[in-house]
């Protein structure tokens, strides 16, 4: 296995109850990352190559920020943190840049086209963003609205 890699991530998300990966959340992905943090990583956490996200523990996640502390202080640190996390936990290594087969793909907000956002290619212009002529296009997350949160909104 060689230790060069596009990029490597560590990041916490929440899994459906048959353990697929809903989303995940990497607070300092690194690119091209270091060959001694690779190995360290990839020996700790049981990686052997190619692209993939491997789940681990929060005490793998302790013994691999002491095993990066003279190598990454700031991927330790994010390590150490994620530690006390009560989240699933995961590691996303890249050895080229393509999707990592075990990551699940995006989901699309138009109900006509379920599979219209799924290609990693796809032009992102706000022209092309619509997957057919009856998409209203991709859904807002309502915390990018200018309006929110709206003076008007009440808690349950």
């Amino acid at each position: 296995m060689s230790t060069q890699l596009f990029s490597v991530a560590f990041g916490v998300g929440t899994q459906n109850r048959q353990g697929a990966w809903l989303e995940v959340f990497y607070a300092q992905p690194l690119l091209n990352p270091a060959a001694e943090l690779v190995a360290k990583a990839a020996d700790k956490l049981g990686y052997n190559g190619g692209n993939q996200a491997i789940a681990f523990t929060t005490s793998q996640a302790g013994e691999l920020a002491e095993a990066l502390k003279g190598v990454d202080a700031v991927q330790a640190k994010l390590l150490t943190r994620l530690a006390e996390s009560h989240q699933p936990l995961v590691a996303t290594f890249l050895a080229e840049d393509a999707a990592p087969a075990s990551t699940p793909r995006p989901i699309s907000s138009c109900t006509c086209c379920p599979t219209a956002w799924s290609s990693p290619t796809a032009s992102t212009s706000p022209a092309s963003s619509r997957c057919c002529p009856t998409s209203p296009g991709p859904a807002r997350a309502p915390w990018t609205s200018p309006n929110w949160p709206s003076a008007n909104w009440k808690r349950a």
